[in-house]
Formats: C-alpha cells, sequence, structure tokens
C-alpha cells in the first residue's frame, strides 16, 4: 500500500501507467458528454469532474424549493470506458459521498480503468443541503453519540432551526434514490453497478427495488438494519456483557479549546466498546483497554471521544433522524421487545431508547406501502459480510440474499465492520467487470485471518503470582525511581542512577543524557507539570544474573500550560544489582505519543 501511495503520489500506477496524463485526456473524452467541469478534490491529485444537478425538494408536487446534488466524477482512465459506471452510496446515515473522493479513487483504481466512479451527495449531506445539528460542547456530543444519552432539547432546537429551510419529512432514502435516478439519467447512463456500504446498503437495494431496468450489478459490504430493536443484539454477537462503574477523564475540547471533563458511565463504556468493534483492527485493543479500566485508568476513552467528534463532523445528523426515524425507529416496534432483546447485553437499552426519544421529536416522512417488503430481484448482487461485524453481521446479508436467486454471499472470517479488505476488493472488482456472481475466484476469502489480541501482562498488584520475587522486585525499584521525580528527591535519584548512567533516544548519539543532565532535567519536568503521574504498563522483566533489563509502557501524565498532558513512550531500562541492591545504568525511551 505504501509503494502504491508513493507512485499515485508523483502520477504513476502500479503498472507504471501515467495517471496525470491518462486521466487529463480520459476528462477531455468525457467532457464531451457529461455536462461537468473540471475540479480538484482534496487528497487526489489530479482533475475530476464536478457539478450540480437540481431536483425538488417535494418530487411529488414538483413545485417550491429545489435542492442541488453534489457531484463529483471520477473519470475512467480508458479512452473507450464501458458505458456503466460504479455509483457508491456510503454510510452513516449522513455521510457525504464527495467527502471520500481521493479514497474510493484508491479502492476501486481497478474498477476506474475502465468505468467512470460516481459520487453523489445524497439530499440532505454534503454540499445537497446539508443537515446538520450543532452540538454545544464535545463533552455533550461524546455523551450523545457514544452513550446514547441525546438531549431532547438539542434535538428540538435543530429541528426548529433545520425547518426554516428543509421539509424534514422529505429526506428518506426512497426520495434520495429517486434523486439519484434523476443524476443518472442526466449524466447520459442507461445502466449503472452499484455498490452500497454499511447504510449505503440500503439505498442500494431502495434503487434496485424503484429502478431495476438500470441496475447491472450490486455489491453489498455489510447489510445495514435499521431497526434498533437489535442493536442490543448484533452487538453482544461480539463481545460479551461488560460491567464497568463511572469514571472521569479530561481532554481538550476540539471546539473551544478548553480542558473539559467528560463522565464515562456504564452506558458510554460500553459505547466505546460497541465503537471500537467495528474495525478488526481497533477491536485487538479491547482486551488492554479493559485491563487498564480495571486499573482505574479511564485515558484510552479520550481515543474514542476523539474519533467520536470526527465522526460528528463528517455527518449530517439532521440527515440521519429523517431516515431513521421513519425508515428505522418506527412506531410499530413496541419498547419492551427493545428491553428483551438488550436484556443482559453489553449495550442495553441505552442507544435505542434514545434514538426513539429523539424520533418523538423529528417530523416523520411517508414511506411507499411495500417499502418494508423484500427486495426481490433477478440483478446480479454480490454480498459482503464480516463474521465479527457488530453492527452489520452476516445475519442481514443471509436475510437479503434469499430473495436475490443470482445472489453470492461471501463471510469474512475475522472481519468487522472495516476493513473492507483488498482481498475482497479483488472480487468486487472481477464481479464487476463480468457483470456475474458466477464463477468468481473467492479463495482469498479463505485465508483471512484475525489480527492477534494486544494482551498485556497483569500487574504484580492484579495477579502477584505472574512474577516471579525478582520480577516484583525490579518492577517495584522502577516505581520508586519515579516517585522519587515526583517528590524531587535528587539525592534519591541519585542513589538509583549508577554513576556511569546514560540515557538516549531516537535523536541520535549527539543527544545522550549522562546522570547530573537527566536528573537536572527530571526535576525541571516536575516543578514544570502540576499533578505529574508517572505509571509504567505491559512490563516485561529479563534477567541475567546481576544484569536485568525492564521494558514496558511509561505514561507520563499532568497539567502544564493550562492543559491536560499525556506522553506516552516505550522504554528500555537497564539495571545492575551492585553490593546487594539494583541500580540503573541506562534507559533508552521512544514516544509513542
Amino acid at each position: 500500500m505504501t509503494f502504491f501511495l508513493l507512485l499515485t503520489a508523483v502520477g504513476y500506477t502500479q503498472d507504471g501507467t501515467d495517471t496525470t496524463r491518462t486521466a487529463t485526456g480520459a476528462i477531455a473524452l468525457r467532457r464531451a458528454r457529461l455536462p461537468l467541469t473540471h475540479c480538484r478534490v482534496p487528497g487526489l491529485n489530479e482533475d475530476v469532474l464536478c457539478g450540480t444537478y437540481e431536483v425538488y425538494e417535494n418530487r411529488a408536487s414538483k413545485t417550491g424549493r429545489k435542492i442541488p446534488l453534489n457531484i463529483v466524477v471520477i473519470p475512467a482512465l480508458s479512452p473507450t470506458p464501458a458505458p456503466d459506471p460504479l455509483f457508491v452510496l456510503v454510510g452513516g446515515p449522513g455521510q457525504a459521498a464527495t467527502d471520500s473522493v481521493a479514497g474510493q479513487a484508491e479502492r476501486f483504481a481497478a474498477i476506474r480503468r475502465t468505468r467512470d466512479i460516481v459520487l453523489v451527495d445524497q439530499r440532505g449531506t454534503g454540499r445537497s443541503n446539508r443537515l446538520g445539528c450543532d452540538f454545544k460542547d464535545a463533552s455533550t456530543a461524546v455523551q450523545a453519540w457514544v452513550a446514547g444519552n441525546i438531549p431532547i432539547e438539542i434535538i428540538k432546537e435543530c429541528r426548529e432551526q433545520l425547518q426554516k429551510r428543509a421539509d424534514l419529512s422529505l429526506y428518506t432514502t426512497p426520495i434520495a434514490m429517486d434523486d439519484l435516478d434523476e443524476v443518472r439519467a442526466w449524466l447520459g447512463y442507461e445502466k449503472i453497478n452499484l455498490y452500497g456500504g454499511s447504510y449505503g446498503t440500503r439505498p442500494a437495494l431502495v434503487y434496485l427495488k424503484q429502478h431495476p431496468e438500470h441496475v447491472r450489478t450490486v455489491t453489498l459490504r455489510g447489510v445495514y438494519a435499521m431497526n434498533p430493536l437489535y442493536f442490543a443484539r448484533d452487538t453482544q454477537q461480539s463481545l460479551d456483557r461488560l460491567e464497568q462503574s463511572p469514571a472521569k477523564i479530561k481532554m481538550k475540547d476540539p471546539w473551544t479549546g478548553k480542558t473539559i471533563e467528560i463522565t464515562i458511565t456504564r452506558d458510554s463504556f460500553a459505547g466505546a466498546i460497541r465503537r471500537a468493534l467495528y474495525d478488526s483492527g481497533t477491536q485487538r485493543s479491547i482486551p488492554w483497554v479493559v485491563q487498564r479500566a480495571m486499573g482505574g485508568d479511564f485515558q484510552p476513552f479520550e481515543n474514542v471521544a476523539r474519533m467520536t467528534l470526527d465522526t460528528l463532523n463528517s455527518l449530517s445528523m439532521g440527515m440521519g433522524l429523517s431516515v431513521n426515524c421513519v425508515e428505522g425507529a418506527r412506531t410499530q416496534v413496541p419498547f419492551e421487545d427493545v428491553e428483551r432483546e438488550a436484556k443482559g447485553s453489553l449495550l442495553g437499552v441505552a442507544l435505542a431508547k434514545s434514538l426513539i426519544g429523539a424520533c418523538g421529536e423529528w417530523p416523520r416522512g411517508k414511506l411507499p406501502a411495500d417499502y418494508f417488503e423484500p427486495v426481490r430481484s433477478d440483478v446480479p448482487v454480490l454480498i459482503l459480510s464480516g463474521t465479527i461485524d457488530p453492527v452489520t453481521p452476516p445475519s442481514w446479508g443471509d436475510e437479503v440474499a434469499k430473495y436475490l436467486p443470482n445472489s453470492l454471499h461471501l463471510k469474512m472470517e475475522s472481519i468487522a465492520h472495516s476493513p473492507f479488505p483488498a482481498c475482497a476488493v479483488n472480487i468486487m472488482n472481477e464481479f464487476v467487470s463480468t457483470g456475474s456472481a458466477k464463477g468468481l475466484n473467492t479463495a482469498c476469502i479463505e485465508k483471512l485471518r484475525r489480527p492477534p489480541f494486544v494482551i498485556p501482562r497483569p500487574s504484580p498488584e492484579m495477579n502477584p503470582e505472574a512474577y516471579s520475587p525478582i520480577e516484583r522486585e525490579l518492577i517495584e525499584a522502577e516505581q520508586k525511581w519515579m516517585d522519587a521525580v515526583k517528590r524531587k528527591d535528587r539525592a534519591a535519584l541519585s542513589e538509583i542512577l549508577l554513576d556511569e548512567f546514560a540515557q538516549s533516544d531516537l535523536k541520535g548519539w549527539d543527544d545522550i543524557q549522562n546522570k547530573t543532565e537527566w536528573i537536572d532535567t527530571a526535576l525541571s519536568l516536575a516543578n514544570r507539570i502540576k499533578d505529574l503521574s508517572l505509571k509504567f504498563e505491559e512490563t516485561k522483566v529479563h534477567i541475567f544474573g546481576d544484569t536485568a533489563i525492564v521494558n514496558s509502557t511509561f505514561i507520563l501524565k499532568g497539567e502544564a500550560g493550562g492543559g491536560p498532558v499525556e506522553n506516552r513512550y516505550l522504554i528500555i531500562d537497564v539495571w545492575n544489582k551492585r553490593d546487594g541492591r539494583w541500580q540503573v545504568a541506562a534507559r533508552h525511551l521512544d514516544r509513542t505519543q
């Protein structure tokens, strides 16, 4: 992947094709029939085609307000492209398709050789009359999206603001897919290939139902069910029940720049675990996060908080409510059914209850009478599901496949909601190229493996039997060393460090500190940082007679400059036993955060 990125950065693909020159030629050819203009998008070092197409907000009456739909086409590289492009439908609900142009160009590079890739911001997202709701502070936003505690007053305020420029009942998926078909016709495509991921699978199926004559193939990655009845059940399939007590962490609010305190309740901790389950890579850190929480350290929650805020910045919450409140949180789902399905689960009822409560304040659109009927079609469909996906598990793919006789459902072992592995992308490339789900080379699916869990060794306090007496002695000596720093005890530090002591880091040989320099630096640090905390985690001890090597993750926390400080290091300490006591001979550290 790194090699590919280096090549594209200078204008070449892996096969040596000059993409800048070819793309320019492709644009010139496509411009003759596509009513779009040249433009540049972030992250892509070439021109693409951009434009807008207006549709009536009220498609039934064809009167009143119009919505400009934002469109980006990544043109095919071939001078004679296939007539059927790939339309990419993204998740949320509330994400904007055109926010990911560079990523889609990279992901579908093979398809792009012969086909245009089309991205249209669905009504209510991106630059298509975005329906965004603002949170006043980061703490409220995190609690709303992680713990499921959405303040009703925010929902009411958002509704009042958006109703001034939108009829919130007219942003449903069926209406949006009629928009998409108009765009298809305007761009001059007769048939299209659809790719939908997560919520994007729902628009893909709705488009297939409403406009089957214009669909060549459909690829569904993680079939999405919008019924809150199963939120807790689906999450529980990936992780057993976890109980935690409330805690607090401090972090900087990216909107105000101020230090804020976030309360971590059972619901927010459970929500954080659920978020971590979305990706196979982040899943592997869950045992480590839980172990730290058991020791009273909830700072890893800050990573979830930051990811939540990043997600909020990219989502149109108002559009998401307009979709979910009529297509997902349906009144025919009694709350007692939600409680039954959530009983004994990690997530509980908080998230579903919050959504149902918010939807009680949101305008509800109308759906076609047969909207909830299964989509039946003979169009070739490729369905891709991850076996450890907490939000779009394989069971939903199985349900959809029952009514699609020309479908193939591939279940990717050890894959969660993301990533979209190269193996699956290659299969999709072949599927779109051949236009058939039969005879695909799917052998690589069997080779997918779950990444190993990050399982920290228990601390001596939690499991003394896991360490020998000498190991425990050295671990205690490490902590006494840092406690002497916190006390600003120069005499104790001088006793702990050998006269030959030296510290190195990645800056090189010119930056090695001797004993005196290290002590001066450490005491200066202790004077500058308030509430200084110096802790070790994941410690391993290797003993060679009178010499020992201690490897640890070292965490420095406190406050300085009016805000929180947290630095993490990987350290290697060398201890030497002289006259019956251990002293430090050397330290090497690499900063990881």
